[in-house]
């Protein structure tokens, strides 16, 4: 039995029409890009080589190669504002569109990327300088380049993709509803497949494919995403500087600096960040805090001014939840009286109660009323004009919701330093031994599909500088062979072949890596700024007098088992000091807090995870069985200590289940193979 169905009607390519025969939702995507390079290496003499180099890349735009992806301009993304944070300044287009088969961005011809390195090899012998360079056993090397990359085509698709046009809007069909009145009560699916569904069913009243989309038919009903348009190539600046030093024969050790930085990085984000400020609802939202105070000590749970003593009154409020034209006031329980609203009052969450009210089709009407065009269609009976402006809370509040916007805002950096102690294979040995110490800061700290991640704030995008999740100051690695001394013509030589079969031939290899704790980000604090995907927005705090050294020690404790918990498993262990822990599971507040102020940028908190080490072996072993035939058995051992690796603890100071780390992966895994040579 189905209990309900959803039906997206998707248009063919073929005919477009929304006429069910186009099975697959996807986008074709593509784009042309190619470059011209030329580059030359000069070895200036003996002991001085150049290489340099000009390559010029172009990048052309990306499109839907079936025109059938609807996309806005600038003009249609601002919408009726004239810039972001201005509400009342109003730019006239209370008509914004999206175009099927527009090209979003232009190409871009402008980048030009040149590289530069040289190799020298000193060869002064004489006084001190040539003992320290050891005559001709030093190099010094350098170089620097800039190269343009491609972010690939899967932020076309997965953000115009989901855009108004070639979709019509999904539906639910429930036995009983309109729509669904000549099924039975409990239909089947053969009942489903079976009935005359008409496109009256879904969003648009039409089975034609539109050329021409009105944002306003998708108000309250969509998101949508647009791209800048003057969007250009990101690229790296690559440099490095080193120095490399024979130590004795067949070693060398080699001394550099590496960094990189990322530049231009196509990054998705909201651009329709809910307004608190510049609109005065901050200071309208703590009077409604005071006005609930006052309201609970007298036993009432509201947020309205009723007249007691310190109430003030909130137009704001009022113009969201009175009447409009022939809309009848909201219901109490939905305004004034909504435990929502008066969680979000006694949390702080300013942001989170200002989006409520920006993208819910019952506050829009009643605030913007026959002003807001979108109005007519979703609540027509609020036929009176509002008191505020359409952009009081959003840039564009045609789109009734996340405004998805992809810019060159994305940057990223690495400086390191690099040792590396090298042993060329001799007697039987190769052996490397390199060491770390780098930092990585970025503003784009996400790894998904389309880089979605919004800023702290579009007023300060520098307020997104943080710590990069690849930030590791410190690692240790060594790893080499080294083919034991036994068997024929080696140290301990065997001269009879069944014995030099089984006991020579053996070569063991190594790996060890040792690394420090990736950054660890405190999050947990509520929406008190905007109703953001970015942790960073609303963050912690720490209690008074606490230090994040302190935390960090907190946070250096062995793993305990939980016990009486509900909701552990056996697997899981507490990975904090347990004084950092409240009683419900929460973060200790005499420790940490999440962030209650309206209207404040939570702190960017970051503490280091756990110190990490893992051992890896191997095993190989060759059989000569004729002359130019022979086998080779190989067994590695991957952990071969059987060492776990814990995943990062709950970092979220408001979760029950703060400090606690899932089971440990990584376990010892042994693999064999068989392999022979003739």
């Amino acid at each position: 039995r189905v209990a309900s169905s959803s039906f997206t009607r998707v248009v063919n390519p073929e005919t477009l029409q929304y006429d069910g025969k186009q099975e697959q939702n996807y986008t074709w995507t593509n784009s042309t890009m190619g470059g011209f390079y030329a580059q030359d290496r000069w070895r200036i003499r003996r002991s001085l080589t150049l290489n340099y180099g000009l390559r010029w890349e172009i990048q052309g735009a990306m499109k839907d190669g079936k025109g059938l992806t609807a996309s806005p301009d600038l003009a249609s993304i601002y919408g009726p504002s004239k810039r972001i944070f201005a509400p009342g300044e109003l730019s006239g287009n209370n008509n914004p569109t999206l175009e099927a088969g527009r090209v979003p961005f232009s190409t871009d011809w402008k980048n030009f990327a040149p590289n530069l390195g040289f190799a020298w090899n000193p060869n002064k012998t004489d006084g001190w300088v040539g003992k320290l360079l050891g005559g001709q056993k030093t190099v010094f090397r350098a170089s620097y380049s800039t190269i343009v990359y491609d972010e690939g085509t899967q932020f076309f698709a997965q953000n115009l993709g989901g855009n108004a046009g070639k979709t019509i809007g999904a539906t639910t069909l429930i036995p009983g509803t309109a729509g669904a009145t000549n099924l039975p009560a409990f239909y089947t699916l053969s009942d489903i497949v079976a009935s005359p569904l008409t496109v009256s069913n879904f969003a648009f009243s039409t089975t034609e494919y539109k050329k021409t989309i009105n944002q306003a038919d998708q108000t309250f009903a969509r998101t949508i995403s647009g791209f800048d348009p003057t969007l250009r190539a990101p690229y790296t600046q690559n440099y490095t500087f080193g120095i490399q030093r024979e130590l004795w024969k067949n070693t060398a050790i080699e001394v550099r600096y590496v960094g990189n930085q990322s530049r231009l990085a196509w990054r998705t984000s909201n651009l329709n960040e809910v307004n608190i400020f510049e609109n005065g609802f901050l200071t309208e939202f703590k009077n409604a805090q005071k006005n609930l105070q006052i309201n609970q000590a007298a036993g009432v749970a509201s947020f309205q001014n009723l007249g007691r003593t310190g109430q003030v009154n909130t137009p704001i409020f009022e113009a969201a939840f009175g009447a409009r034209g022939g809309l009848a006031a909201i219901a109490a329980g939905s305004g004034y009286a909504s435990t929502a609203f008066i969680t979000n009052l006694q949390n702080g969450e300013a942001g989170a109660l200002a989006n409520t009210l920006a993208t819910n089709q019952n506050y829009v009407c009643r605030m913007f009323g026959s002003n807001f065009s979108p109005c007519a269609r979703v609540l027509p009976t609020a036929n009176a004009a509002g008191p505020y402006p359409i952009n009081f809370f959003l840039l564009n509040p045609f789109v009734a919701g996340r405004l998805n916007y992809v810019d060159n805002g994305g940057w990223h950096s690495y400086n390191g330093l690099q040792v590396q102690f090298r042993q060329r294979l001799g007697q039987g040995l190769n052996w490397n031994l390199n060491y770390t110490f780098s930092k990585s800061l970025t503003n784009l700290a996400v790894d998904n599909a389309n880089q979605g991640l919004d800023y702290v704030t579009l007023r300060d995008p520098g307020l997104n500088k943080r710590l990069s999740g690849f930030d590791i100051r410190h690692v240790i690695q060594t790893f080499g062979t080294y083919e034991l001394p036994i068997g024929r013509g080696k140290w301990l030589s065997l001269n009879n072949k069944l014995l030099d079969n089984l006991v020579g031939g053996w070569t063991v290899g190594n790996v060890l890596v040792f690394n420090t704790g990736q950054p660890i980000q405190l999050t947990g604090g509520f929406a008190t700024t905007s109703n953001s995907n970015n942790p960073a927005t609303n963050g912690v705090r720490l209690a008074p007098g606490v230090t994040l050294d302190q935390i960090q020690k907190l946070f250096d404790a062995e793993r305990t088992r939980l016990t009486g918990r509900a909701g552990i498993t056996d697997l899981q262990r507490l990975s904090v000091d347990a004084s950092l822990i409240g009683a419900d599971g929460r973060a200790n507040p005499a420790f940490l807090l999440p962030n209650t102020t309206p209207g404040e940028f939570g702190q960017l908190l970051f503490l280091r995870d756990k110190n990490t080490y893992q051992w890896d072996m191997s095993l190989t072993k060759r059989f000569r069985i004729l002359e130019k035939t022979q086998f080779e058995l190989f067994a590695g051992f991957n952990n071969v200590l059987n060492h776990p690796r814990w995943g990062f603890p709950d970092a979220n100071v408001f979760s029950t289940t703060f400090g606690v780390v899932g089971a440990p992966g990584n376990s010892r895994t042994i693999n064999l193979r068989g392999t022979l040579s003739f």
